[in-house]
């Protein structure tokens, strides 16, 4: 297999971008997250028709875009992971990525390790 992940850091093609991390807790009923602000470099392209035939929210969403960051580096779903010595996990909300001055959503990540990256489609945050 070929390794891209050279590429996709390559400073002719990586763009900066921010990405807000959501860890949290739920207490008496409501989620308590813990915002974290991490640099990110990758490659951002608008995302394809292919890309969008590949989740279902994308006929009710608009402004979608595909962020590939190498495999060290990965973007998440909402999901739970269990921190080291705790056996209750702690629970992680979809990472939020910010460029040009617009929040995406992390929707759907697919991991292409062999090849070295990860890319993941992002769904446009209206701000309030």
């Amino acid at each position: 297999m070929i390794d891209i992940s050279e590429m996709i850091s390559d400073p002719d093609f990586l763009q900066e971008f921010t990405v807000y991390r959501q860890p949290g807790y739920w207490v008496a009923g409501d989620f308590v997250p813990n915002e974290q602000a991490l640099t990110f470099y990758g490659i951002i392209m608008p995302a394809t028709t292919k890309d969008l035939e590949q989740i279902p929210e994308a006929d009710k969403v608009t402004g979608m875009m595909c962020f590939y960051v190498p495999y060290d580096t990965p973007l998440y779903v909402t999901q739970n992971y269990p921190l080291t010595g705790d056996s209750d996990p702690e629970k992680l909300n979809s990472d939020q990525c910010v460029w040009q001055g617009d929040r995406y959503r992390v929707y759907q990540t697919n991991s292409y390790d062999d090849y070295g990256y990860i890319k993941a489609i992002c769904a446009y945050m209206p701000g309030d």
